[in-house]
């Protein structure tokens, strides 16, 4: 026959109840670290994008330091803050003519890194 008792009814509940929520505990288990690893991910990104923001800073104070200067060769340094994060900038530049110059500058946080060059003309 097809019919079951009340005992085997409850048996094979119980047993579809226990592999169910073994499942979703698997599943929310899984979740949870693929969770803690993102929020890992987004706490070190914020603070790369602090660094690159008090960079960012340190090279425009350290450029702003200079520009003042009418020498020849001209070296400047600066800081700059973002969130907790700090960076040194130092910067040379050098005046080719009376109407063009040469900029050398890097900036360093943490382990980020960044250097830039440039020139510039007036007439």
């Amino acid at each position: 026959t097809d019919a079951v008792n009340k005992g085997q009814l409850d048996s094979g509940v119980a047993a579809a109840n226990s592999y169910t929520d073994s499942r979703y505990n698997a599943m929310a288990d899984s979740f949870e670290s693929y969770q803690g690893d993102i929020e890992d991910r987004l706490r070190r990104q914020n603070r790369r994008l602090d660094r690159q923001g008090a960079m960012s800073s340190a090279m425009l104070n350290m450029s702003a330091s200079v520009a003042g200067i009418a020498s020849q060769n001209r070296i400047g340094a600066g800081v700059g803050f973002q969130n907790g994060e700090s960076a040194l900038s130092v910067g040379y530049q050098r005046a080719i003519s009376p109407r063009a110059t040469v900029t050398l500058g890097g900036a360093l946080s943490g382990d980020d890194r960044s250097v830039g060059v440039g020139a510039g003309f007036g007439w």
